[in-house]
């Protein structure tokens, strides 16, 4: 086996350590000490650390929630420290990670680190999360429900930053009532009405339906006759902006 072959699979075996470690490690201590060399290893090899690094995320989002204040505060510094070397064409891969850490079971902690890392990554790869908001989308509004206050304000901002990468500029000026329409579904009718008065000159593409169209297919399940005809007006308007069927 060659030298390089063999150096490989030692950093592979050492980073299935490290990972197993960071699961079962029992004292703050420990969880600490393994924490910091996350970002010793970050601070010495910068980019070349990345490709493998990022397999840790699920582990550092569930250290977030440690009950140790210690441990959480590492785990938050290594997961900053990881995400700003992240390279952008990463992102689809990281993202899974990032949902799981949003699931309803995991404690706040957890899903507040994974909506900030959402926000990160809307400024550091906004192609790419605008490539995927139709599955950021729904993640971001059920976590708008959440209980606890922390959640919903981080949910707010990392809502607010996906969406402002849509890449249509007729549907910014829209976003605001969009998300507080989301955290306050009282106001589907109000939103509707402003959304109707929206004249779509840009071409429409998957980014901007990702976030539009939850909104529509409420609209057409309001009670109100008049809103569910705005509703479809607002399709047909949509549509003939829609250049790409698969979009």
């Amino acid at each position: 086996m060659s030298s390089s072959s063999s150096g490989s699979s030692s950093d592979s075996d050492q980073l299935c350590s490290l990972f197993d470690q960071l699961s079962t490690a029992s004292s703050s201590e420990k969880k600490v000490a393994l924490l910091r060399s996350v970002v010793d290893r970050i601070n010495a090899e910068g980019t070349a650390a990345e490709p493998e690094l990022f397999s840790l995320v699920p582990v550092l989002l569930e250290r977030a929630a440690d009950k140790s204040a210690p441990v959480h505060a590492a785990a938050v510094e290594a997961t900053h420290a990881l995400f700003n070397l992240l390279s952008p064409y990463a992102t689809v891969d990281v993202l899974p990670a990032l949902y799981s850490g949003l699931a309803q079971a995991r404690n706040w902690q957890t899903k507040v680190l994974a909506l900030t890392m959402l926000s990160k990554l809307a400024k550091t790869a906004p192609k790419q999360i605008a490539a995927s908001l139709a599955d950021i989308t729904p993640c971001l509004t059920d976590c708008m429900a959440d209980a606890k206050e922390q959640v919903v304000a981080a949910a707010h901002k990392a809502m607010r930053d996906t969406f402002l990468v849509n890449g249509n500029r007729d549907i910014e000026p829209f976003i605001p009532t969009l998300i507080s329409c989301i955290a306050r579904p009282s106001e589907v009718t109000e939103c509707i009405h402003k959304l109707a008065a929206t004249t779509f000159v840009q071409q429409v593409e998957a980014p901007p339906l990702s976030i539009i169209v939850p909104l529509l297919v409420r609209g057409l399940r309001e009670r109100q006759t008049a809103i569910k005809r705005k509703a479809a007006v607002i399709i047909d308007n949509m549509a003939k902006s829609v250049e790409n069927p698969a979009d």
